[in-house]
C-alpha cells in the first residue's frame, strides 16, 4: 500500500530515551556490585598475605633461634632472609612490629593489613589471631613484657612509606 500512496510513511523503530536510561541504570548497578566484590576480594588477599608473611617470619625466626649458640631469640637481621609482601600493608604508619622478651625467651609480632585488620602472633599462645589494633606496646605485652625498653622492639615500616628496618629484605 505504501508503494501506491507515497504520502504514508513507514514508522522507524529505535530505542526511546526511557529504555536507554534503564539500560544505563542497570549497567551502573552491575558496576557498583562488581566494585564492592573486588574490594572485598582485595582485602581478603591482603589479609592472607599478612598471615603468610607471619608464617614465613616464624619459620625463619625459629630456624635462627635453633642455629644460635644459646638457643635464644636474636635481634632480626637481613641475614635471616626475612621478607614481606610489602604491597599488602598500609604504608602511612608503622605497622609491622616485633618485640622480644629475652628473660622468658619469648617474642610477639604484630601487623596491620591494607584492609585495616590487625593481626598478632605470640609464642605464648602459639597462634596468629586477629586483634582490635596493633602497636609496639601491645606487641610487647603479648611477648610477656610491659616495657618496650626491656626487650628488643622494632617497627619494620616507617611513616615515609618505605620499609626502613635494617632487618627487612
Amino acid at each position: 500500500m505504501n508503494k501506491i500512496n507515497p504520502t504514508i510513511h513507514t514508522k522507524l523503530h529505535g530505542f526511546t530515551i526511557v529504555e536507554l536510561l534503564i539500560v544505563i541504570v542497570v549497567i551502573a548497578i552491575l558496576a557498583a556490585i562488581s566494585m564492592a566484590a573486588y574490594s572485598g576480594i582485595s582485602d581478603k588477599a591482603n589479609d592472607s598475605a599478612v598471615k603468610s608473611d607471619f608464617a614465613h617470619f616464624i619459620r625463619k625466626y625459629e630456624l635462627a633461634r635453633v642455629d644460635s649458640t644459646n638457643n635464644q631469640y636474636l635481634n632480626p637481621t637481613k641475614a635471616m632472609g626475612l621478607s614481606f609482601s610489602k604491597s599488602a600493608y598500609m604504608l602511612n604508619r608503622y605497622n609491622f612490629y616485633i618485640c622480644i622478651n629475652p628473660d622468658r625467651n619469648q617474642y610477639a609480632i604484630g601487623a596491620q593489613s591494607k584492609s585495616g585488620k590487625s593481626f598478632r602472633y605470640s609464642t605464648i599462645t602459639g597462634k596468629t589471631e586477629e586483634v582490635a589494633s596493633v602497636d609496639q606496646a601491645a606487641t610487647c605485652i603479648a611477648a610477656g613484657t610491659t616495657s618496650v625498653d626491656a626487650a628488643y622492639a622494632a617497627a619494620a615500616v616507617s611513616n615515609s612509606n618505605a620499609w626502613s628496618s635494617s632487618w627487612v629484605n
